[in-house]
């Protein structure tokens, strides 16, 4: 396949893919020139005698010089292997590979463009699509992968990741000072085909790399690569080619640009559910909200009433042995704590023009003419964002000025909502909680079932078996209540008809252990049920 019009990052032009008829497992090998494709070939296939101890019966291709020459006959004589070429202008005679190119490409071209990557990018883009297609397509008329025919077990996907995803590479390849940087950040690229480790382009070094010690942040999409030239070889996924050292990358200071670390949940934030799209929140905010951190909160708060407690471990005064210390401020463990925190921070904002709302009473908003500045509390972290950037920097002097505190950044991540700011507005997602939510209560590879259970089935007590556990159920119960709450769409569908229709049915003594009855109802707007 090619000549494709920019060169890969290695200078390669042309696309040798490889596919064996019965299993259809794939090799894709990047060319420079037509010319190396009998090499590769002959190197391919005694790769694979010696791996299944088989000699290759049949290669069958069109009349491309590359294939039709007099190596790959010698070599095809010696080894018993017999050449078979589809007629000319014919390539539905071997639409198998034909089909397979057709695949890869229309992969490639939506990796490529749904990230905005530059076309240079397109030889890693064409080993990621290959590795994937072994490990998740079926064989046609097979429920098994071209992995599991070849190999001979079932392929592992649970290190796949989103190409092009945000991503950090430790520095463990050279000798760092006390106060460096750990890591380096890049793009993730695909899969090592010699080793278990990610490819990935070091945006510090400029390079394409090999490595194991990667975290990559695939939840948040990264921003637009604008084009970039670039010297560095590619790395087929079954061929193994070193990189040169004189490789350069040119990049604009916007692809430069990454996204900021998420920020950590508080331990007592609730986890999460399957968000399918992303929602658009638009406010009249500046560019970006901020989120501050108070350095040790319940300690600035002012009890209300006498506190005593014993004296410290350590600090006993021997000759007062019995007395105990009366507290002027609240400390972490006391029941009053977050409580006075919090009455010190309402006076503090209601006495600088802040009011608090009514419904929530953990939101302040203080209003200037024609602009305002919203601040929500949630225990010590306080996210705020104004009309125009002097509110905002000004709110943070007054905070600063008050309370010990540490600036946290741009937010990115509260309360297991994912947030990502533009010029065009603020978008929310919850994919990262939805996942953690259905990893965290076994639900991951749990089969969707329209009906749960047979609807005539008869429920029976079990004396012997295992109790349920409660606590499990109400977790559940009250996770699923705060993504109603953060995503109002999750717990109301649109319907257009809103017809009442209720429904009612009664079981008379269906109890088999007591013969009880069992009566029930429930109430449908349109197609929704809601009671």
């Amino acid at each position: 396949m090619g000549p494709a019009r920019v060169q890969s990052l290695g200078g390669k032009q042309y696309i040798l893919v490889v596919v064996d008829d019965f299993t259809r497992y794939t090799w894709v090998v990047l060319l420079k020139d037509k010319a190396e494709a009998p090499e590769k070939m002959i190197h391919l296939c005694e790769k694979l005698q010696v791996e299944k101890d088989i000699v290759v019966a049949r290669i069958r291709s069109d009349h491309g010089r590359e294939f039709e020459n007099t190596k790959l006959a010698t070599f095809c004589n010696e080894q018993g292997t017999h050449q078979e070429f589809s007629s000319s202008k014919t390539p539905q005679q071997n639409g198998i590979v034909e089909r397979k190119n057709r695949v890869v490409q229309e992969m490639v071209r939506v990796m490529l463009h749904n990230k905005k990557l530059p076309k240079s990018f397109w030889g890693e883009a064409v080993n990621t699509a290959c590795h994937t297609l072994n490990r998740v397509y079926f064989r046609p008329n097979s429920k098994k992968t071209p992995y599991e025919l070849w190999r001979g077990k079932k392929p592992v996907v649970k290190y796949f990741r989103i190409f092009d995803s945000d991503c950090y590479i430790l520095r463990d390849r050279e000798h760092l000072e006390k106060f460096d940087a750990k890591s380096d950040k890049g793009y993730f690229l695909g899969y090592s085909s010699t080793s278990r480790a990610y490819r990935v382009y070091n945006l510090r070094t400029k390079t394409v790399m090999e490595s194991s010690n990667v975290v990559i942040n695939d939840e948040v999409c990264p921003e637009a690569h604008p084009e970039s030239t670039t010297q560095v070889q590619d790395k087929p996924m079954e061929v193994n080619d070193s990189l040169p050292d004189d490789y350069i990358v040119k990049h604009s200071d916007e692809e430069l640009m990454v996204l900021n670390d998420a920020i950590s949940v508080p331990s007592s934030s609730k986890p999460s559910t399957p968000v399918h799209e992303t929602q658009q929140v638009q406010h009249e905010f500046s560019p970006s909200s901020e989120q501050r951190d108070v350095k040790s909160a319940f300690l600035n708060g002012m009890l209300q009433e006498e506190v005593y407690v014993e004296q410290p471990k350590g600090f006993l005064d021997p000759h007062r042995p019995d007395d105990v210390y009366k507290l002027k401020r609240a400390l972490y463990g006391l029941k009053q704590a977050s409580r006075a925190w919090y009455d010190r921070l309402t006076a503090y904002l209601t006495e600088h023009g802040f009011k608090r709302g009514f419904a929530d009473t953990t939101l302040f908003i203080r209003k200037d003419k024609n602009s305002f500045v919203v601040a929500q509390i949630y225990v010590d972290d306080i996210v705020f964002g104004a009309t125009n950037n002097s509110l905002a920097y000004s709110f943070a002097d007054e905070m600063k000025a008050m309370f010990e505190m540490s600036m946290v950044g741009e937010l990115t991540y509260f309360l297991g909502l994912q947030v990502k700011q533009t010029d065009s507005g603020i978008y929310i997602n919850q994919a990262k909680y939805a996942k953690n939510l259905v990893k965290r209560f076994g639900l991951d590879h749990a089969a969707h079932a329209r009906t749960p259970m047979a609807a005539n089935a008869k429920l029976t007590n079990d004396p012997s078996g295992e109790s349920v556990d409660v606590t499990l159920y109400r977790s559940m119960i009250r996770c699923l209540l705060y993504l109603t709450a953060s995503r109002p769409d999750i717990a109301f569908s649109v319907e257009s008809n809103l017809s009442l229709a209720g429904f009612s049915n009664s079981d008379w003594a269906s109890n088999a252990d007591d013969r009880k009855s069992t009566t029930g109802g429930c109430f449908y707007i349109g197609t929704n049920l809601v009671a």
